[in-house]
């Protein structure tokens, strides 16, 4: 919601009265698409519970589970932010996207590494920046977050030992985003390399961000959906 007011003010003089438009947004980005996550399911397993404190406040209203085999009939599930991704995380990722689902990846753990597999065709990974996703809102703030220097923070990918990994990373060299289509249309992973719950409470920045890439995970999974309702 965006309520617009009209601010009157003068310095002492009344001849001197000058008009101002404010434009008052909505705190909670996320009021937008209730009805279309309430649609969806929205699983969010998180836990170092940074997430469920980002949301107390928040109209959004997701079910948290303490394990992903918990995840039922949510169309979407988020990873908590500084989560490591260890084999027994990343096997319940990638089982959760071959069920049809998108799971939307927060930053994590710096340490952390989360192997691509691209082999067999039909699978797609891209990169952007939030400055050329064709998602995230134009009038975003990117330079919320620093980049094309020392301090920025993304995502990597690299290769060891003949496997292609995603590595949070800060450096030069990152992308901010980063989607893995697994083949034939169905799930995938969207990974968003920037700190989102981190950096919460220093501006509506990541709060906008955040809604948006539910929105675009949610129509991901509706294709997905509509796809094999084709087949089928």
């Amino acid at each position: 919601m965006v309520l617009d007011v009209d601010l009157f003010y003068h310095f002492g003089d009344p001849s001197l009265q000058q008009q101002q438009l404010l434009r008052l947004r909505n705190v909670d980005p996320f009021v937008h698409v209730q009805n279309l996550l309430q649609e969806s399911g929205l699983a969010v397993y998180d836990p170092l519970g940074n997430v469920e404190a980002a949301f107390e406040k928040l109209s959004l209203r997701p079910t948290f589970v303490t394990s992903l085999r918990d995840v039922r009939s949510e169309s979407l599930v988020l990873i908590g932010e500084a989560t490591v991704w260890d084999r027994r995380l990343i096997a319940s990722i990638n089982e959760l996207a071959a069920e049809g689902k998108w799971v939307i990846v927060l930053r994590a753990d710096t340490d952390s590494k989360f192997p691509m597999n691209l082999s067999g065709g039909g699978h797609r990974l891209s990169f952007s920046h939030l400055s050329q996703s064709d998602w995230s809102p134009k009038k975003l703030d990117t330079a919320f977050w620093p980049k094309h220097h020392e301090a920025a923070p993304g995502l990597q990918l690299f290769v060891e030992k003949n496997e292609l990994f995603i590595s949070p990373q800060i450096g030069p060299q990152v992308w901010q985003l980063a989607e893995y289509h697994l083949k034939e249309h169905r799930g995938g992973l969207l990974f968003i390399g920037v700190p989102v719950i981190h950096r919460w409470n220093a501006s509506p920045v990541p709060r906008v961000l955040l809604s948006h890439a539910l929105v675009h995970a949610r129509k991901l999974a509706s294709a997905g959906e509509s796809s094999l309702n084709i087949k089928e």
